[in-house]
């Protein structure tokens, strides 16, 4: 321990280094917590997003996230793989992509549905987290979110799936609805 450290006390994880910017010691902490002695809890926000990616395929690069919480996080494929940095609840808000316009009868989409609750996640817990991009049209199939696929040790498997399938609604000629 340096000399400098000993009057210092750091809770919580958080531990005494010498801040060569402010040439003094003091304490780092480690999410979620922050303050002189790493004393106070903070609410920490990740918003994973499309990363301005259109069409069916997704993002390819995490660039946009650079400065924030996600910054790091692995893009592949469309997929973001995040890694739990805490082990604790978090609230997960879900929300669904909105439809592509159905040109056929000259409909917008569908808006995308939410989802909100809550789970208790592992630090180290390998989250695989699929966006889904607003639909170009077509079909009017609407968007689908798969959220949460985690990956542990084979003995201790936890997969979470929230799967949003939204319809879009075609009125016929007649003005019935059909789903």
């Amino acid at each position: 321990m340096q000399e400098g450290c000993k009057q210092i006390t750091c809770y919580n994880g958080g531990y005494c280094y010498f801040n060569q910017g402010k040439q003094q010691f003091q304490c780092k902490c480690i999410l979620p917590w922050k303050g002189d002695s790493c004393e106070t809890k903070i609410d920490i926000y990740y918003n994973f997003t499309t990363l301005d990616a259109k069409g069916r395929f997704g993002p390819k690069s995490n660039v946009l996230y650079q400065g924030m919480p996600l910054e790091g996080i692995l893009v592949q494929d469309g997929l973001q793989t995040w890694n739990v940095p805490v082990t604790g609840q978090y609230h997960l808000e879900l929300c669904g992509a909105t439809g592509g316009k159905y040109r056929v009868l000259n409909t917008n989409g569908g808006r995308g549905a939410k989802v909100q609750g809550r789970i208790h996640l592992h630090q180290g817990t390998q989250l695989s987290v699929l966006v889904g991009q607003r639909g170009k049209g077509g079909g009017g199939a609407g968007a689908r979110l798969l959220f949460l696929l985690l990956t542990a040790a084979l003995w201790q498997w936890l997969a979470v799936a929230v799967q949003l399938t939204l319809s879009m609604v075609i009125r016929d000629r007649l003005g019935l609805v059909v789903a």
